[in-house]
């Protein structure tokens, strides 16, 4: 669970790394959305 947690943390970091660096906005949306379906399906599973 802590793993899962860190991982949706390393995503959300970088969601903004993507933001800041290439001012993509819905790109950066998108892999924060794709990272927090993952999670929710990951915890599901477990």
């Amino acid at each position: 669970m802590v793993k899962l947690l860190e991982e949706l943390m390393e995503a959300m970091q970088e969601t903004q790394w993507v933001k800041e660096k290439y001012g993509r906005e819905e790109e950066a949306r998108t892999l924060k959305k794709n990272a927090v379906i993952e999670c929710k399906r990951m915890c599901n599973n477990s």
